[in-house]
């Protein structure tokens, strides 16, 4: 099997298109072109990918695990090989790069804080990524990037960082709808079910949690991206610990439930933070960390974490 990454770019574009018309001309390339990869790609694999219609073309379930297992690699690719050239540009001492880890609050702080900064500071580059933990805490130490948005439970009682808590996270455990018919009370019916767990999370401090509602889960399963992780919950293959921001796909949110985390009996608050190298006093990090005061990005952190309160949310 050899799949290339033309061929991974062309799957993709299909499937966000829906259409192979529609990702033949984003690409710029003849629609036979397009229909003859996914074809090769269906025969190499051995399943097929798409299901096409006068209507466009739909991701099978094989294509929907499979779009789940690419798209977070695929971005990591196209960002990592842009920042490639990017350093061989004039270094400028007003630039900020700036990482987030690979979770949606994170990731949407970063965003809103970077383009505030930007308002407020044009001549002032910054740059923005997102990487696994161990990714982003190396960058971080090797001057690689200057600020990070990550989750306490991956600075706390880190010597050579900085960190400054920005807003507590409610927690869930995120569900199938199927067990939607459990008393939420009790969620002791979990431990028969596997716990999932995107690579960069705290295994302890999950399980820490599990422990204070009773029971431990069966097993852990570790997968690369959370949209693959969304997709295997809506298909009842197990449980997950996080907030209320999953990746957006609206054929998978129907089918998942979220069940609120009690973290004060276990004592296990989750904050969001922006951390930075212990002792750094560049002018650009302080004025970056006083826009993160600002109340049109503090309204954005107070938002991340709004969920609507009752017994179960679907």
């Amino acid at each position: 099997m050899n799949i290339t990454v033309k061929q991974i770019e062309i799957f993709l574009a299909v499937a966000n298109a829906h259409s192979i018309s529609a990702a033949a001309r984003e690409l710029y390339i003849s629609q036979p072109a397009v229909s003859s990869t996914i074809t090769e790609m269906e025969r190499q694999l051995g399943v097929e990918l798409l299901v096409r219609s006068h209507k466009g073309a739909m991701l099978t379930t094989e294509g929907k695990r499979l779009y789940a297992e690419l798209d977070p690699v695929y971005k990591r690719f196209v960002f990592a090989a842009s920042e490639i050239f990017h350093t061989k540009e004039k270094h400028c001492s007003e630039c900020l790069k700036i990482g987030a880890l690979h979770d949606p609050e994170p990731i949407k702080l970063m965003l809103a804080s970077a383009q505030q900064h930007n308002e407020l500071y044009p001549a002032c580059t910054v740059t923005t990524g997102y990487y696994k933990h161990y990714d982003l805490r190396n960058m971080l130490l090797c001057g690689n990037l200057d600020l990070v948005f990550t989750f306490s439970v991956e600075t706390k009682g880190d010597p050579e960082l900085d960190c400054r808590r920005i807003c507590t996270l409610d927690q869930y455990f995120v569900v199938p709808q199927t067990y939607c018919d459990i008393d939420g009370s009790d969620f002791r019916f979990l431990r028969s079910k596997p716990l999932i767990l995107e690579v960069s999370s705290r295994r302890e401090t999950m399980l820490d949690i599990c422990s204070a509602h009773g029971f431990q889960p069966s097993r852990i399963v570790y997968v690369s991206s959370y949209l693959l992780l969304t997709q295997m919950i809506a298909d009842g293959e197990g449980f997950t610990i996080g907030g209320p921001s999953l990746p957006n796909l609206s054929a998978v949110r129907s089918r998942i439930a979220f069940v609120p985390v009690a973290v004060t009996d276990c004592n296990n608050y989750i904050h969001l933070v922006v951390a930075w190298r212990q002792g750094s006093n560049r002018p650009e990090i302080k004025k970056f960390l006083e826009v993160l005061e600002m109340p049109e990005v503090l309204s954005k952190a107070a938002a991340i974490r709004k969920f609507p309160h009752s017994k179960w949310y679907s």
